[in-house]
């Protein structure tokens, strides 16, 4: 009787690999992620804020689950960070006032003069296929026409229902 050499070995794996392959192609769609990867966040669906004057800046996120974050750094320099949720209801009724009001088509007015140290405030959307958009105005702009108006004061509606703590 012979021993078994190298290539009775490979032969074997041959086996092992001819009879799992199938098995995993038939399994097509898995997610493969290295034990040392970070898990996956929800993806930013409504994010509002921008720097402001003398290093001040704020942002307020909701995800796809419905979690929000507000992040704030006041003009001394303290950050604060609370976090809530949102209602898929409340996000729904947002989501009807940025599509009456076409937020995807706002543009800052390009004769508009900001007051001395006057953030930027940018909004950017991804809430459904035809509402993906990113607009930034001065923040005073926001107020300037019917349609920003609404959309500032239905932002300033989700972040008071959003129970920040």
């Amino acid at each position: 009787m012979s021993k078994p050499g190298p290539a009775d070995a490979a032969t074997q794996a041959d086996a092992v690999i001819d009879t799992v392959a199938p098995a995993v192609d038939a399994v097509d769609a898995v997610a493969v992620q290295p034990l040392d990867a970070a898990p996956r966040q929800p993806r930013i669906v409504l994010a509002w804020g921008g720097a402001g004057g003398f290093g001040s800046s704020e942002q307020f996120m909701v995800d796809a689950t419905g979690a929000a974050t507000h992040e704030a750094v006041s003009t001394r320099g303290v950050a604060t960070r609370k976090t809530g949720r949102v209602a898929k209801s409340t996000l729904a009724a947002v989501t009807a006032t940025l599509q009456a009001h076409a937020v995807c088509s706002l543009r800052a007015d390009p004769h508009y003069v900001p007051v001395p140290e006057e953030q930027h405030t940018t909004l950017a959307v991804d809430l459904s296929a035809d509402l993906v958009c990113s607009v930034t105005l001065h923040t005073n702009e926001w107020q300037r026409t019917p349609d920003a108006k609404a959309i500032d004061e239905a932002i300033g509606t989700l972040m008071s229902r959003a129970a920040l703590h």
